[in-house]
Formats: C-alpha cells, structure tokens, sequence
C-alpha cells in the first residue's frame, strides 16, 4: 500500500557574525522543534567573521547534538554571499533560513513553514517577523511594525513580497538551487521575485512566528534602515520595471491598517509616525552601512 503522507527533509541554515548573545538559545529552540510532517537532517551555521565567542559556543552545543555543523572559513563575506555558499551545497527538499539575531518562542515553526509546501509549484515561504523593543525608542519602532504588519496580513492574506522578510525564509531546493543572490541587494525581496521569475509560488505561513529585536535608539534605527533605503530601485534596475505593481500600496489599506493599529496603541501610534517621518527627513545624513551585504552591527538590537 501507497505510503501517502507528507514528509520533507528539511536543513536548517544560519549565517552568523558575533552572535554570542543569541545563537545558543536560537540553536536549542530550533532543536525542540516539533511536528510530524518533517526530518531535520542538519542545521549548519556559517560563521561570517565571528570574532567573538559565537563559534565557541556553537561547537560546544555539537558535542552533544552531532546534527549541529559549523563552518568557518575566517572570511567576513556577508548574508547574501552565505545563503548562496548554503544553496550550492543543498540536499534537502526544503532549506530554511534564520537569522542569527532572532528569537524562537513556539515549537512549531518548521512545522508550519512545511506545510506550506504541499502545493508542489511552492518554491518560496516567509514566515511572521514580529517586533519587541526595550526602550522608548524600540517600542515605537515596534508598534510602527505592528502597523506594517497589519498592511502585508490585508495584502492577499500575506502572500506579498512585504510579507517576505530576511530573518526567516524558507525555499524549495528545485527553486533555490537556481539562485544565486548578487551582492548589494535585499536578499528577502530578491528571491521573492525570482521565485515569481522562474514560475513558483509565494506561500506566508502566518503561524511560524519569530521575534525580533527593535534598535534601541534613534541613531540605531537609522543606521538600519538606511540599508534598505535604495533597494526597490536597485531591484527595479535588475529585474525591470514589471516588480513596480508589488511595490504598489493603496491608501485606503494603509489608512485601514493605520485605524486598526491607533485603537490599540492611540498614544504610540502618533509618535511611532513621528518617528518614521524624521527617519526620512534625515536619511540622507547616515550613510547606507552596507558594502558588498557588509553591514554595521546594530548593537543596541542584539
């Protein structure tokens, strides 16, 4: 009898530089992960650079789980230079990416991003980025977020390529085995497009949640988004003007978003719009912080 059940084998990969903070509890929590519809064969960390004790610590954890691999080549390369070193090198069915900065609360986040591959046209899935700040600037920039979230859940249910974020990613090995990511552009919007390029879907697995880290200060918050200030255009210039509809929000589902997020937060809300609006005014005054997909460390978000 036909064995039908839906069972991927799945890698984990994470490109990390000096991430002694986060990588033991994001390595342990990856290994609690529950659910019957994967194999976890491996989950290999790449160290970017590290000159702190992030590798010290990931070796630690492999004495005891032999799935666990690091590689260190003393190179700082960059994310994008990475993900393509895990693409040309993958046996999985299906590959999933995480930052080295972000935080795994629930159990079920490979399990979630799976399923979303039952359709066999799936060649990319994003997951929810979810936001916390410590400090009074964080928590406007978390709430600004939470607004943004509610603008990529009321664009066809997520499935958007704002709904497509770096910390976590997940592809097919028919589609990511194509790709390689060129250097100085976004890597979550880029395969987003280039899955659309090549003819796969775009799946949003809203319950695969991970929590990120907001800049802790205002010189932060600049620092990290001038990274990405130019990147719809640098995008435009490499795929042509066809990606310019993705980009294209309505009012009205910013002004839906805006009302739904101001009567849960009525007091931040206002601020948090302040603060976006001084992030423009003053862009042009930080530079991007990014060479080759060589960022600055945004300390104060780690």
């Amino acid at each position: 009898m036909k064995n039908n059940r839906f069972i991927k084998t799945v890698t984990v990969g994470i490109p990390a530089h000096n991430e002694e903070k986060n990588i033991r509890g994001l390595l342990e929590s990856i290994l609690k992960q529950k659910g019957d519809n994967f194999r976890l064969e491996k989950i290999i960390v790449i160290s970017d650079g590290c000159t702190d004790k992030t590798e010290q610590i990931i070796s630690e954890l492999r004495t005891r789980y032999k799935i666990i691999e690091v590689i260190n080549d003393g190179l700082r390369l960059g994310k994008n230079a990475r993900l393509n070193q895990f693409y040309g090198n993958l046996k999985s069915e299906i590959f999933i990416s995480f930052d080295a900065d972000v935080k795994i609360i629930d159990t079920n986040i490979i399990e979630e991003i799976v399923r979303a591959f039952k359709n066999k046209n799936t060649g990319l899935v994003g997951g929810r980025v979810l936001h916390a700040g410590t400090t009074i600037i964080g928590n406007l920039i978390s709430v600004y977020e939470n607004f943004w979230l509610n603008v990529i859940d009321s664009i066809n249910s997520g499935k958007n390529v704002h709904g497509h974020t770096g910390p976590i990613s997940a592809g097919s090995k028919e589609f990511l085995k194509q790709v390689r990511i060129p250097d100085g552009l976004p890597d979550d919007h880029y395969l987003y497009f280039e899955s659309i390029k090549m003819g796969f879907l775009y799946s949003y697995a809203k319950d695969a949640r991970v929590f990120v880290k907001t800049p802790g200060t205002f010189n932060d918050y600049m620092r990290q988004q001038t990274r990405f200030i130019n990147s719809a255009g640098d995008l435009k210039k490499y795929f042509g003007c066809w990606i310019n509809e993705y980009y294209n929000i309505p009012y009205s589902t910013k002004l839906k978003a805006y009302l739904k997020t101001f009567v849960r937060y009525p007091l931040e809300l206002p601020l948090a719009a302040v603060l976006v609006i001084l992030q423009k005014m003053f862009s042009s005054r930080y530079s991007a912080n990014n060479k080759k997909g060589l960022w600055v460390q945004i300390q104060s978000s780690k």
